[in-house]
């Protein structure tokens, strides 16, 4: 195999001026990419690890794959949240606020 000599190759960077352009941006916008994917990656993980806290739980129905495809209804919720096993700290926002005891008019027959 014959080696080519650095000389032409140094040549036709400068007569494909073009095609040297557009290779060099190319290469820089891919390397902007992946820069770009690799920072949003570690942003969602440091915002999740940052977030998290130890005694949260999520549930989830049969056969979901994730919580965007669950659908727990408010019943549902409220059997959750009054099991022994569940947590008796005040939500964030106030909706499943578990009550000490049940209120003396709560008969639905």
């Amino acid at each position: 195999m014959i080696a080519v000599p650095v000389r032409y190759h140094v040549r036709s960077l400068f007569v494909r001026k073009s095609a040297t352009a557009l290779t060099v941006v190319a290469i820089g916008f891919t390397v902007f990419m992946l820069i770009l994917v690799l920072a949003l990656a570690k942003g969602f993980e440091l915002s999740l690890v940052n977030a998290g806290q130890v005694d949260n739980v999520m549930f989830l129905r049969n056969a979901a794959v994730s919580e965007g495809v669950s659908v727990i209804s408010r019943e549902q919720a409220r059997l959750l949240v009054g099991r022994p096993e569940a947590a008796q700290t005040p939500p964030v926002r106030g909706r499943w606020r578990r009550r000490s005891s049940p209120p003396a008019s709560t008969s639905r027959r």
